[in-house]
């Protein structure tokens, strides 16, 4: 079975997700993680739009738990939360990544560090990457969105000779561009993945011989 991921919008404006369904995200208009809050974070984005504002917000995207995926990344100059957050800073309007449970500064090593047994992980609070390389399990990606920037709102700024002046921006600007950006950082975490996955083809023999002796 191949890996999967999801995704989602965990909040809008500070109205968070108190249940995350990835299921009904790919339902919903705005690819909320739960239907509970679905309609507040509506109307918190509609209420922006009307008023000339944005609101920012957090999207979490999970590579679903894979044997694949054990392994992948290198623990010095290229792990694979390094790229991972790397490629997701790229995008226009993130602010910050964070990978694994979003409490972790928060809490001790005792309750942060993940147990293992025979039947492995006994919690996931890594985020799927521990080391720089992954451990197998979910790959767990919060990504925090700002505010879009061209609001209608008069904004006061300066203009090319240093003169104080009321910036009012035209045209027609997303009032939460997290919303669009639950989908752009799937397929970015997509493309990480994979990548990794072809250079760790090659990191073995027995998988460099598979792949030039197929049929």
């Amino acid at each position: 079975m191949a890996w999967k991921l999801v995704g989602g919008v965990f909040s809008v404006g500070g109205i968070e997700a108190t249940n995350l369904d990835f299921n009904f995200a790919r339902e919903s208009v705005i690819c909320s993680l739960d239907a509970k809050v679905e309609a507040n974070q509506k109307q918190a984005i509609l209420e922006a739009k009307q008023s000339g504002d944005s609101l920012g917000g957090v999207v979490l995207i999970k590579a679903k738990a894979h044997k694949n995926l054990l392994g992948l990344g290198e623990p010095l100059y290229d792990k694979l939360d390094g790229r991972i957050a790397s490629v997701m800073m790229g995008l226009n309007g993130v602010k910050g990544v964070f990978i694994g449970d979003p409490h972790a500064s928060f809490m001790r090593g005792g309750a942060y560090n993940d147990a293992m047994n025979k039947e492995g992980f006994k919690s996931n609070h890594s985020g799927g990457v521990l080391g720089g390389m992954g451990t197998g399990e979910d790959i767990l990606v919060w990504v925090h969105f700002k505010p879009t920037s061209s609001i209608a709102l008069k904004q006061e700024s300066i203009n090319i000779h240093y003169q104080s002046v009321e910036l009012e921006i035209k045209g027609r600007h997303d009032p939460c561009i997290a919303i669009r950006g639950s989908v752009v950082c799937e397929s970015l975490l997509a493309l990480v993945v994979a990548d990794f996955l072809l250079l760790n083809m090659g990191a073995k023999l027995s998988g460099v011989e598979a792949f030039y002796t197929r049929d």
